[in-house]
């Protein structure tokens, strides 16, 4: 017999920066995540926003899958 569970998601980290390629500390921060079809100009098949908040060298972390969804469908996820 072989199981298997559906993931609900994956992690993703990044740090944030300013224009000056600086790292945006301790700030809690609105991220929008979008997975297309292509690198460029692909079709959008899933969108999500976050509120983050980095730590001290600017890193945050998210569970992409458990953000407040803007636009595609769960089945393409």
């Amino acid at each position: 017999m072989l199981l298997s569970q559906v993931p609900q998601g994956f992690n993703y980290q990044a740090i944030a920066r300013d224009a000056s390629n600086n790292p945006i500390s301790n700030t809690t921060l609105p991220v929008v995540i979008e997975l297309q079809t292509e690198l460029a100009g692909g079709t959008k098949i899933w969108e999500e926003q976050h509120s983050v908040l980095t730590n001290q060298a600017g890193l945050f972390s998210l569970i992409l899958g458990k953000g407040s969804r803007i636009a595609g469908t769960a089945a393409v996820f």
